[in-house]
């Protein structure tokens, strides 16, 4: 039996296959700290639940529109105009089956095979495998590691434009370096986009996790609502990362094209879940917002805890969940090649789960700085303890192999 090729061009998300082993590994008797997957250890809200269990006992169990609730639509576009500073209709509105979902619909609909798609590298996943499965290319723009964070090089994102360029993709804050992009940046990818005719891709789901600077849309910008593809979702702020409940804002003739697909690809979200989404957009968020306060005490201790380790270099990001230090030195001092060997070696031999920077599409080579991530979507104990041990196995492996720090 033959194989669809496009199929075969999907590549699959490296955080789940480290999931998979660590599953396996603590159901062996191993003790094991995560810091590997990109999920809230919160609760989800008891408004929220509340809100759900009432649907279901209401018999909002049956289809939806393929676009959504109507109510919950108005409910977004409310939200994204107040947030962004834009006016936004309900027709504007698509709902789906968590942001994925969204990514690939507007992959889908706004990129011809054979086309270019620019995307950040470090990259989340998801980005380069659709564009790759639809037969389109993905053209890293990296980022540059300054004294002050990691910036994207736009002077390397204006060369890459062709002819053959349709879309530009952007994840701020960013997943995984935990960044976020100056307004006078998305000016200038704007400026960009405007000149050649080009979607963006605006992947907004950390919005709500920001700890320094403004958070700023760059569909907000003069001219850009119309090309922006706006997707933003409630699985990080609300901790609702099981409930697949997403959405994009567009165009109102793109959002007929959303429609369509949603309906072929899951006739429509459930249902009560998006009762949910609307209470969670319009009730109390004093439990979205403790929780952000959490993870920026939280970001502060990984941060500084990491900078004690041998060989580690670790900005302060800005937004998300995510510390992303430079391990190029650890790598050496520890004898490893590279942060493969690191993600590896941590897992085994100290008991701490982490992503190299390879599973965010962003190869390793002799001569490049290496990376992990570190997600501190984990309590202070953990954070604490898994530090420890990234500090001693460390300091273990250096003694070992003679090396000086």
């Amino acid at each position: 039996m033959d194989y669809a090729k496009r199929a075969q061009r999907l590549e699959p998300e490296r955080a789940f296959s480290v999931l998979k082993k660590v599953s396996e590994m603590v159901a062996s008797g191993h003790d094991i700290i995560g810091f590997h997957i990109g999920e809230p250890d919160f609760t989800t809200p008891e408004n929220i639940k509340t809100a759900a269990c009432s649907s279901i006992h209401a018999n909002r169990t049956h289809y939806s529109p393929p676009s959504g609730v109507p109510a919950f639509r108005s409910a977004i576009a409310d939200y994204i105009s107040r947030t962004r500073g834009i006016s936004v209709s309900p027709e504007q509105v698509v709902v789906a089956a968590g942001t994925k979902l969204a990514i690939f619909c507007a992959i889908m609909s706004c990129v011809e095979s054979g086309a270019d798609v620019l995307g950040p590298v470090p990259s989340y996943p998801a980005y380069p495998s659709i564009v790759s499965m639809i037969g389109a290319n993905f053209i890293p723009v990296p980022f540059i590691d300054t004294d002050q964070g990691f910036r994207l090089d736009l002077d390397r994102l204006a060369s890459l434009v062709t002819p053959n360029t349709s879309m530009i993709i952007l994840n701020f804050p960013h997943n995984p370096t935990g960044t976020l992009l100056p307004r006078e940046d998305l000016a200038r990818i704007a400026e960009i986009a405007i000149e050649h005719d080009l979607w963006v891709l605006s992947d907004e789901i950390y919005s709500r996790l920001v700890y320094d600077g403004d958070f700023v849309s760059i569909s907000s910008l003069p001219d850009m609502a119309e090309r922006t593809i706006l997707v933003d979702g409630f699985s990080k702020a609300y901790a609702m990362t099981g409930w697949r409940l997403g959405f994009a804002v567009v165009n109102t003739e793109l959002a007929a094209l959303f429609d369509t697909f949603m309906a072929n690809a899951h006739s429509c979200t459930a249902t009560f879940t998006q009762y949910a989404g609307i209470e969670a957009l319009t009730g109390p968020q004093h439990e979205a917002e403790k929780m952000r306060l959490k993870f920026l005490k939280r970001r502060d201790l990984v941060v500084t805890e990491l900078n004690r380790v041998p060989g580690f270099r670790c900005h302060m990001p800005l937004g998300a969940f995510y510390a992303f230090p430079n391990v190029t030195e650890a790598c050496r001092m520890a004898g490893l090649a590279d942060a493969d060997q690191l993600q590896d070696a941590l897992l085994d031999d100290a008991g701490v789960a982490v992503l190299s920077m390879s599973a965010f599409h962003s190869p390793n080579g002799p001569k490049d700085d290496q990376y992990i991530r570190i997600s501190y979507a984990a309590g202070e104990r953990e954070i604490l303890e898994g530090t420890r041990r990234i500090r001693d196995f460390m300091t273990s492996r250096i003694g070992r192999s003679g090396r000086h720090i």
